[in-house]
């Protein structure tokens, strides 16, 4: 998958999901490994790691998947680099990238729904969505800070974390 992606990682999302879920790992699984992979530094594609991991069990499998997606792109790069200038002279050549963005802003919107199906499941999920894209869209607040907001909000909202100080402390109502 790694050789042939075209407009970041996330365009590879639905292409990894059927070809990952159910067979190698359940799809709240993969979910969770792509919260983890978005949440730490680095490229999307670390995800490999995680389901290599998950998939042979050990870290062998991890590294086996992370060297796979990464080395057929840049054997890829290696090979293209002598005849990029002319390729990018060539109108049909032009054309099929146009094409290739196209459907790559498609693969986009299927991660969005995708992401969609996991992480909108209540309502407070969706508040959570709406406050968050408003501050971006809107009032263009950097991202660490409508993070810390996403986060503190849907805390607050968590139906678990505002019962947390009524359940009893050591099951005697005490």
């Amino acid at each position: 998958l790694g050789s042939v992606v075209f407009g970041g990682g996330e365009s590879v999302l639905p292409m990894l999901t059927s070809e990952m879920v159910p067979d190698w790992l359940p799809k709240d699984q993969f979910a969770e490994g792509l919260a983890l992979t978005l949440a730490a530094p680095g490229s999307i594609f670390n995800i490999s790691a995680f389901i290599g991991a998950v998939y042979k069990g050990n870290i062998l499998g991890s590294l086996l998947a992370i060297v796979s997606i990464y080395l057929p792109s840049y054997l890829l790069l290696l090979a293209m680099i002598p005849i990029w200038a002319a390729l990018r002279q060539v109108l049909a050549f032009k054309a099929l990238l146009k094409g290739v963005n196209a459907v790559a802003i498609g693969f986009m919107g299927a991660v969005c729904i995708f992401l969609w199906e996991e992480a909108i499941r209540r309502a407070s999920d969706a508040l959570v969505l709406i406050v968050s894209l408003g501050m971006v869209t809107f009032y263009m607040i950097p991202a660490p800070a409508v993070i810390a907001v996403a986060i503190i909000l849907g805390y607050a909202l968590n139906e678990e974390a505002l019962d947390i100080a009524q359940k009893p402390y050591n099951g005697t109502g005490f």
